[in-house]
């Protein structure tokens, strides 16, 4: 009878705990490793996955009979390390969010700063660049310049001649009333193979039907002038007009000249108008007044000087 009563007992016993219960039992002791590889360590899972064991043991636990106290603590312990876990679980994935976007936000900068740095090193380069263009340029614009010059003065380009009377030297009793012509150049050029026409009266659209003297003239320069040759003798009773016109390598030019009798003040006086003429045009075009010269006394030749 006792022998039966104590295996009656043991039956009942092991119907209390099936197998999955002992399997739960082992359970705990695998998971002892599994703590202490995830929290000393902090060999973290992502968020989620201790929330995940958390709910399996809060589960296992509902539906275990008969968990002694000692196996409630340890799973309570084993509960609170994945609470633990999950918790430096999301405090890490956080902390890598915000190092990433520090680290992003320090890359755009370094990027930026790069690009500065691209930018105004092609800044300077093409500074350099240009500062060498426009030293080419002025050195080219130099050469030009000294060229065109070259071709200027060897054409006599925008020189003109003035011609101012003068009395006749030595002065007599005799000539008194007669002059003599002077030619100055007007501008910076010489003036090579210059000719000068000559007749009484005004420039205008006579002038070439009247009778004229032709002179032709050696090189002209500032401190080089020249005589006409020529001797006019104007009346005292009237005011007198004699023209000139001017031509050379690469200009023309006229004046007319007026010479007066100056009854209150007992002298001859004179005044000029320069002109510029358009040589070799299609159409005929107005002269250009260069200089204007009002009333002065004739100079003695000492004292001749363009004005």
């Amino acid at each position: 009878m006792t022998g039966g009563a104590n295996y009656k007992v043991v039956l009942v016993n092991r119907t209390r705990n099936p197998w999955w219960s002992r399997f739960f039992t082992v359970t705990q002791f695998c998971c002892v490793p599994l703590i202490l590889w995830w929290i000393p360590y902090q060999h973290l899972p992502p968020p989620g996955w201790a929330v995940a064991l958390l709910a399996m043991a809060a589960a296992a636990m509902s539906i275990h009979e008969g968990m002694k106290d000692w196996q409630k603590l340890f799973w309570i312990v084993i509960m609170t390390a994945m609470l633990i876990t999950e918790l430096r679980a999301i405090n890490k994935e956080r902390d890598k969010a915000y190092w990433d976007s520090v680290t992003e936000t320090h890359r755009r900068e370094v990027e930026e700063a790069r690009q500065q740095d691209r930018f105004e090193a092609s800044m300077k380069g093409f500074e350099n660049l240009l500062a060498q263009d426009k030293a080419i340029l002025r050195t080219t614009q130099g050469a030009a310049s000294t060229a065109q010059e070259g071709i200027a003065s060897m054409m006599g380009t925008d020189s003109y001649l003035l011609a101012i009377p003068q009395h006749i030297f030595p002065a007599t009793p005799s000539n008194q009333d007669s002059f003599g012509f002077m030619l100055f150049p007007i501008g910076k050029h010489i003036i090579w193979d210059g000719e000068v026409v000559e007749s009484e009266g005004q420039m205008d659209e006579s002038f070439y039907s009247r009778p004229q003297k032709v002179i032709e003239l050696k090189p002209i320069t500032l401190s080089h002038a020249s005589g006409l040759g020529i001797t006019i003798q104007p009346s005292r009773d009237k005011d007198n007009w004699y023209a000139f016109s001017f031509s050379s390598r690469a200009t023309g030019g006229g004046e007319n000249l007026l010479i007066r009798f100056n009854q209150h003040t007992n002298s001859w006086e004179f005044q000029y108008w320069l002109y510029r003429l358009k040589i070799g045009m299609k159409k005929p075009e107005p002269p250009v007044v260069l200089k204007h010269q009002e009333w002065e006394p004739i100079p003695s030749p000492v004292m001749v000087q363009a004005h």
